[in-house]
């Protein structure tokens, strides 16, 4: 409940406190399924997927880096945190998102898809680095990662245009 509402507000979004353990449990699920998946018996790397991704044993490596690290921190939020105090509903799907992004990051072979898999990377990174409401010092790390982060992005695209000038192709 909230107090400020006069604790008529219940849960997040679409979840309640129950959800948020539901929610919480099926992230952890989906990391245990992913990570099953790139490390089971009989995976073959395909080569490359549209274009745009190398399916290889470099890649998968660090797939299963990612999504065992992820895995790793949703067990922490609900096992240190406490099942009831899973922080919010939207915790999760942001390590996911961010997982996501690494994942496409790991794999990519191509400017453009390198620069996409960065962006969703990096956003949800910069939630994530300011998820602490109530400390200021959450909020200010998150502002100065954003700003530091948008600067970044602005260089690395140019210099992608640049890349891309010179050889004449994104791959």
């Amino acid at each position: 409940t909230h107090p400020e509402l006069g604790g008529r507000l219940s849960g997040g979004l679409v979840f309640s406190e129950r959800g948020r353990v539901f929610v919480t449990l099926l992230g952890l699920a989906g990391c245990g399924l992913a990570l099953a998946a790139l490390t089971g018996e009989g995976h073959e790397p395909a080569g490359r997927v549209l274009g745009v991704l190398s399916l290889d044993g470099y890649a998968d490596f660090f797939r299963t880096l990612i999504i065992g690290g992820t895995g790793l921190v949703i067990l922490h939020t609900l096992v240190f945190r406490g099942a009831e105090d899973c922080t919010r509903n939207e915790f999760v799907p942001m390590l996911l998102g961010t997982a996501l992004g690494g994942c496409l990051l790991a794999s990519t072979d191509n400017l453009i898809m390198l620069l996409l898999s960065m962006e969703l990377l990096s956003l949800n990174s910069y939630l994530l680095a300011g998820w602490q409401r109530t400390e200021r010092r959450s909020s200010e790390a998150a502002l100065k990662y954003l700003v530091y982060g948008a600067v970044a992005s602005a260089v690395m695209t140019f210099g992608f245009s640049l890349l891309y000038g010179l050889s004449g192709s994104v791959s």
